[in-house]
């Protein structure tokens, strides 16, 4: 069966909750599809764009994304299902998207596997996409006229 879904299609909530993470470096991230979920593709690379400590005075965004307009903050909350079958507890999360045209820039954060951090690693991801699938509600609130990501960027770190 071919996939439905593209890589740039799936958004975050469905990454975490379908894939699993086979190998993960300052190049990129190469996802395994866990659950046997159809329609997604078995396995994909994604390149870092971005993926450095909060606190760090990480390399930006690539000049694509931080000279983009944004016109609306969008605060996600996501489900990614729940933790074990049958359970009531579920996997949630939240997210900024700055809307830009023709899809949205994510803001948000990762856990850091180093044991001897206690910061998490921000991450900036482009996308096709202005809605994630796996939102449980979103609330819009209009940007000034003139910002763009890497203003926005560069007020977080």
């Amino acid at each position: 069966m071919s996939s439905l879904y593209t890589p740039g299609q799936i958004d975050d909530a469905n990454l975490n909750y379908h894939y699993r993470v086979v190998f993960d470096d300052a190049r990129g991230i190469y996802y395994q599809l866990a659950t046997g979920a159809l329609g997604f593709p078995q396995g994909f690379w994604i390149p870092s764009v971005s993926s450095e400590p909060a606190s760090s005075s990480a390399v930006p965004a690539p000049s694509s994304y931080r000279t983009k307009v944004v016109s609306t903050f969008r605060i996600v909350a996501h489900t990614m299902g729940p933790l074990a079958p049958g359970a009531s507890i579920s996997q949630n999360h939240w997210t900024i998207y700055l809307l830009v045209q023709g899809g949205s820039v994510q803001l948000n954060m990762k856990t850091n596997t180093d044991l001897h951090s206690r910061r998490g690693i921000f991450l900036v991801k482009e996308h096709a996409y202005s809605e994630s699938n796996m939102a449980v509600c979103f609330f819009d609130f209009p940007a000034a006229p003139s910002v763009t990501v890497g203003w926005v960027e560069s007020e977080i770190r």
